[in-house]
């Protein structure tokens, strides 16, 4: 029998008893989230691929008939209602955009009105840099942080 925290014990308990269990138990807790969120996963992706299943054709000839390839729709069936949102990710071909940006330019055409660069420094260069070229960007450089990640090693 084993003296450690377990999840469900771990989320009865209030913030300042939280504080006072043994780091040990925490690591032991993390492994358990970690062991849920796989099995949550495996429950999510199978409860996917078995809508699309069973409902993917039938939304491929709603999209034919709506004449529309991405985007939400939603139909009903049985009494409910069953939507589907595929999303767009539009790519670019950078090749292709400066040979048509050099085009637009040679004909006079503003370019900055159909095409935009976002300019940026890669952090592995930044931080091989001297320190007197560094200087020229550092008033234009913000770094944020991102949410913190613990981790109890046992």
């Amino acid at each position: 029998m084993s003296n450690h925290t377990t999840l469900s014990q771990f989320i009865a308990l209030d913030a300042k008893q939280r504080q006072a269990i043994p780091p040990v138990d925490y690591s032991m807790i993390a492994d358990e989230i970690t062991a849920l969120k796989r099995q949550i996963e495996c429950y999510s992706t199978a409860l996917h691929d078995t809508l699309h299943a069973r409902f993917g054709d039938m939304v491929q000839q709603a999209r034919r008939e709506k004449g529309a390839d991405t985007g939400s729709l939603s139909f009903w069936l049985d009494g409910c209602k069953l939507a589907h949102e595929l999303p767009k990710r539009v790519e670019w071909n950078e090749d292709g955009l400066r040979a048509v940006a050099k085009m637009l330019r040679d004909q006079g055409e503003p370019v900055d009105d159909y095409i935009s660069v976002r300019l940026g420094v890669d952090e592995r260069k930044w931080n091989a840099w001297p320190e007197t070229i560094k200087e020229f960007f550092r008033a234009h450089r913000t770094v944020k942080t991102g949410k913190p990640v613990y981790k109890v090693e046992v």
